[in-house]
């Protein structure tokens, strides 16, 4: 899959660079193939020619582009593009090149010559163009499969996130096994070395593994693991306040927990500043 686009900004100003000096050294070559006369100036006024052609181009097609849509139109976007096109060159090349040479005082061109130079550079033009066609839609091909891919992990991450709240935690109670539900669940603490979890007024019961593995049974958008022995749910913050060192004081809800006021540490208080205006906002 591609990744990286192609920048074509920079082809505004070589477009009519290449233009220019590559329609002069053509129309050159065509005129007096064995003494061709390049002359520091014709490639000036090439270049400013070349500069005209290629802006007013771009204009038009941007104009085209607002009226037109590229994936729905695209034939009739192409023909009108190259229909603008080879009426401008004929204007521009004709009507704006044969007064540069009345008032230059320069010779005018035979018929013949006329249309050498009419099809040298509307060759080149129509040939750069399509280049610069193929470009734009590979970079919109790029960006509509970056957008797609985008798309395909949010849905993923989605129906990550919706497994996991609706699955169930499997919790020894006693003599018994139970399996509580995540959406129940509001608390998993540590103490005397047994992961109890806990409900808003209740203990469900204690969990047979890691702390670190529940917390990867539990979405995060809802669950944070505010120190090494204890996790918490949105629902179960009370309120926080501003700590010294910037570290963060968090009070539970749950009277049943022995220490209701939790300290997360300066490492940790970043991230969870996000995650919990992120779980408040959701």
């Amino acid at each position: 899959m591609p990744k990286k686009t192609f920048n074509l900004k920079k082809s505004r100003i070589l477009e009519p660079l290449i233009l220019g000096i590559l329609a002069n050294i053509l129309i050159n070559l065509c005129f007096n193939p064995k003494h061709p006369d390049f002359i520091f100036k014709e490639f000036l006024v090439a270049i400013v020619f070349a500069t005209i052609i290629t802006e007013l181009t771009r204009y038009v097609s941007n104009k085209l582009d607002k009226k037109l849509n590229w994936s729905s139109n695209f034939k009739l976007h192409l023909l009108l593009n190259f229909i603008v096109l080879s009426a401008l060159l004929l204007l521009i090349i004709n009507g704006i090149g044969n007064l540069y040479i009345y008032f230059s005082g320069d010779t005018f061109h035979t018929l013949d010559e006329t249309l050498l130079i009419n099809l040298i550079v509307l060759s080149i033009v129509l040939i750069s163009s399509l280049i610069k066609w193929c470009f734009f839609l590979y970079n919109k091909w790029v960006l509509i499969n970056k957008k797609l891919n985008n798309n395909l992990n949010e849905n993923l991450k989605l129906k990550s996130l919706i497994v996991k709240s609706s699955k169930e935690i499997e919790l020894v109670k006693g003599n018994f096994i139970i399996h509580a539900p995540v959406s129940k669940i509001r608390y998993a603490i540590i103490e005397s070395g047994v992961i109890n979890v806990y409900n808003t007024n209740k203990k469900l019961g204690s969990f047979n593994g890691s702390l670190t593995y529940l917390e990867s049974q539990l979405p995060e958008c809802d669950f944070f693991k505010l120190s090494r022995h204890l996790i918490t749910h949105k629902e179960g913050i009370k309120k926080t306040r501003s700590s010294t060192y910037g570290k963060i004081e968090i009070e539970l809800n749950n009277e049943l927990i022995d220490h209701t006021i939790v300290t997360v540490s300066r490492l940790k208080a970043a991230k969870f500043r996000q995650w919990y205006s992120s779980s408040v906002i959701n």
